[in-house]
């Protein structure tokens, strides 16, 4: 199974995915990374700018250059989790490959992801242009705003009105769930053990 985390920049997967506690790194595959290293590799100052500047770059070499590397980590693994995909292409291309896919959204209200990304280190963003621009490379360039409103088997409420602990302990409920399903049980029972798992009680 690949559980696919999607959401915009700022909404909580990597905080959910974090919380999941998963055997090791090597169960996560994170879409931003490969180009993070590059770019500090190349000495280019990390932002969200540089990010879809390189990855603009790569995907008119090879639109599909995410689906290799995701399905290389996902190799003797009984799961992988993918963290942020965002090209239409590339969920389209997962699907038409027969890959037996989980689509997990979190939601969160845009003010507080812009307050989140304020806070990052990883990623520079400090202004609100620079997030409107985020918000339009994202959702519609690059696709993510078809893939979020299509279809999702899961969706996560990170509200701002209740604290970060509680995105945390559907993280763990959710990750402990997923180390423990058998893989031959049918998606569908997957999905309903896993909605209850961060549903809102």
């Amino acid at each position: 199974m690949i559980i696919v985390v999607v959401g915009p920049s700022g909404v909580g997967k990597s905080t959910f995915i974090k919380a999941m506690d998963l055997p090791s790194e090597d169960y996560v595959y994170g879409t931003c990374q490969p180009m993070i290293e590059e770019l500090i590799r190349r000495g280019v100052t990390v932002t969200h700018d540089t990010i879809f500047a390189l990855s603009e770059e790569w995907c008119s070499q090879d639109p599909y250059w995410q689906i290799t590397r995701i399905l290389a980590a996902k190799e003797g693994k009984r799961f992988l989790v993918v963290d942020g995909p965002r090209r239409l292409q590339e969920m389209v291309r997962l699907r038409t490959l027969s890959v037996r896919i989980l689509v997990v959204k979190i939601t969160s209200e845009p003010a507080t992801r812009f307050q989140r990304l304020k806070e990052r280190k990883r990623v520079s963003l400090t202004t609100l242009d620079e997030f409107q621009r985020l918000e339009t490379d994202e959702l519609s360039r690059m696709g993510l705003g078809a893939i979020l409103n299509g279809p999702v088997d899961i969706v996560v409420r990170n509200s701002v009105s209740v604290s970060i602990r509680e995105l945390e302990t559907k993280g763990r409920r959710f990750g402990w769930l997923v180390k423990i399903l058998p893989s031959c049980l049918p998606k569908f029972v997957w999905v309903f053990l896993l909605r209850v798992s961060v549903s809102d009680f």
